[in-house]
């Protein structure tokens, strides 16, 4: 069974112009019927035509917000011969709408948000009801009838095609058969990294090994959007790199010991060099600015991330670069001028003395 189906949608605001409604406030390319004013609304659809004399039609759906206390009433009429338009009057009074859907249809099909019309003819014409008896709103997104297409019974032999009853249990199962294979056809648009929903977005970064909860959602749609490209450079200088601007979106200097080796000869100053990066020729170097974590705790937890980003053996170690102003030979400060800011003394890793506080003097300063 191929499961092709051609179906005609109302899920526009364009379409719902087209139609007859009362009781409806339209929200985008939905209707949402105005409890405020009314526990009713109406929905008239102009005719519809299938171009085939004796068409029998099929399932009708309607996707939409819809609480146990939402009743929804469908009055399906089909025929041969002249397309006539049924003319309603939105403007009438609920009683005098539903007697002529009555008289045109006779009774409704109830609770009828997924159903089979049954109905034979060439031309249709639908109208809906829908009451509300709790506090929500019900809300109409979409409208989809099955116009034409496979059905089980196609591929039974012709003797069984002609008993109504073999059609409608088996249009139970395929239904059920046609909503399934358009789920699995849809699952990849699910996980387009441009429209899928975050909750599958979220679930495909964790198989790619992307740690972002703390993140925007358009960072993350671009750390999957470039996930390829990234993997091809993990672990290399320029890699690493790129893991911390996703991460940060800073752009850091990565400094290995092979840029500054002091025990090199041609070294300029061994003894800084050694006391900045130490001789460590597995150590590197992160140098990001000041204002790139907001607090201690988003530090760590960079930290933690890059360690399964950098290569097996090696060693980061993460600078905080602070904002300063380097003076040449040629720079002159004036009065009342300060280089710097009070800065706490750090006795051990436990204790520092902050604020103004004085050690030693003669005691003139308080």
């Amino acid at each position: 069974m191929g499961g092709k189906q051609k179906q005609l949608h109302f899920c526009r605001a364009e379409d719902w112009k087209c139609c007859g409604s009362k009781g409806f406030l339209e929200k985008g390319d939905s209707l949402k019927l105005n409890i405020r004013e009314t526990r009713s609304a109406f929905l008239v659809l102009p005719v519809i035509d299938s171009g085939e004399t004796g068409f029998v039609w099929d399932r009708l759906v309607l996707k939409g917000e819809f609480t146990d206390n939402t009743a929804v009433s469908v009055y399906a009429f089909a025929w041969d011969g002249d397309k006539e338009e049924i003319d309603f009057d939105m403007k009438d009074t609920d009683e005098r709408i539903r007697r002529k859907l009555y008289e045109m249809a006779g009774l409704p099909i109830p609770r009828a948000t997924d159903c089979l019309l049954g109905k034979s003819g060439r031309y249709l014409k639908l109208g809906f009801e829908f009451s509300a008896g709790g506090t929500a709103a019900p809300v109409l997104y979409e409208l989809a009838l099955s116009t034409d297409g496979d059905h089980m019974t196609d591929y039974l032999p012709a003797i069984y095609r002609k008993s109504g009853f073999t059609k409608r249990f088996l249009s139970v199962y395929n239904s059920m058969f046609l909503d399934l294979e358009k789920t699995i056809n849809e699952l990849p648009c699910q996980f387009d990294v441009n429209t899928g929903d975050m909750d599958n977005l979220m679930m495909l970064s964790e198989w790619l090994c992307i740690t972002g909860n703390r993140y925007t959602d358009d960072r993350i749609r671009d750390w999957i959007r470039n996930a390829f490209n990234n993997y091809e450079k993990m672990y290399t200088r320029e890699g690493i790199l790129n893991s911390v601007k996703r991460l940060t979106g800073k752009d850091a200097l990565l400094i290995e010991h092979f840029d500054v080796d002091p025990k090199a000869p041609d070294c300029p100053d061994s003894e800084v060099y050694e006391a900045l990066y130490g001789d460590d020729p597995y150590r590197f170097f992160i140098l990001l600015p000041e204002d790139t974590f907001e607090s201690r705790d988003d530090k760590e937890y960079f930290i933690r991330n890059m360690k399964n980003l950098i290569p097996a053996g090696r060693k980061m170690e993460l600078v905080v670069l602070k904002k300063g102003i380097q003076l040449d030979w040629h720079s002159y400060l004036g009065v009342n001028s300060m280089v710097g800011d009070y800065t706490a003394v750090r006795i051990d890793e436990n204790t520092a003395i902050q604020f103004d506080n004085v050690i030693g003097g003669d005691g003139s300063d308080g």
